[in-house]
């Protein structure tokens, strides 16, 4: 199952995301000669909107099996990770739906990139400007 985090701080790496992750699953209880839950990929997405200026950061997790992905959307409600509450739904693909929708009632944003990002995107210059990015 995919588990999309919408919002997440932008000095989140994957890596955190991923440490996190595996902590937060630790937490769920074992049946024994069950699967144990595991994570096969964590990224970070940066969306652009090249309309708009505006950048969003935004995880996107693999949790095998299903059951251990439902509980871990149940549970991701109220954690902290850089100070930010977070919360997750299930990832829809739109493009693999098969069904055509019509542009009147298309939510997606238009003039949209959207890259993986490897590295935090931490650019200071003196304090005042990390008060300004990262505490307001």
């Amino acid at each position: 199952m995919k588990i999309f985090i919408p919002r997440v701080p932008n000095t989140v790496t994957a890596g955190d995301l991923h440490k996190f992750s595996s902590g937060l699953l630790k937490k769920r209880l074992h049946i024994p000669f069950t699967s144990q839950p595991g994570i096969t990929s964590c990224d970070i997405l940066q969306i652009k909107d090249m309309q708009l200026g505006i950048t969003e950061h935004h995880g996107l997790i693999s949790i095998y099996p299903d059951s251990a992905g439902k509980w871990f959307i149940q549970h991701l409600k109220n954690q902290r990770l850089h100070h930010k509450l977070l919360f997750g739904r299930e990832y829809f693909s739109r493009m693999g739906s098969g069904k055509m929708i019509s542009p009147e009632n298309e939510r997606r944003r238009r003039h949209l990139e959207i890259e993986k990002v490897d590295s935090p995107n931490v650019h200071v210059e003196g304090m005042d400007q990390f008060v300004q990015t990262h505490i307001n």
